[in-house]
């Protein structure tokens, strides 16, 4: 079953000191937790507050790219859990 979900916020992890990115689906009916890293939470935080920056970050210049080419990602699927990892 495919449900599609939206970044709702941004939380850290005090037992782990991990930053966790928490998607919401789009009908609430469930939460889920993703475990990242500093540097993905820091972008995340800056795109969610509309941050700019003076020279585009690498994500920017693929988005740009994909939307030059008219490339669209319609789906991401998680798949499988392994070793507490997606």
């Amino acid at each position: 079953m495919l449900l599609k979900a939206d970044i709702d916020y941004l939380i850290m992890d005090s037992a782990r000191n991990t930053p966790i990115v928490i998607l919401r689906t789009i009908n609430d009916s469930c939460i889920i937790p993703i475990w990242i890293g500093y540097l993905e939470a820091a972008l995340i935080a800056s795109a969610l507050k509309e941050v700019d920056f003076d020279h585009p970050m690498t994500h920017e210049l693929f988005k740009e790219f994909m939307d030059h080419e008219r490339y669209c990602v319609s789906d991401v699927v998680i798949y499988a859990l392994k070793g507490n990892r997606y």
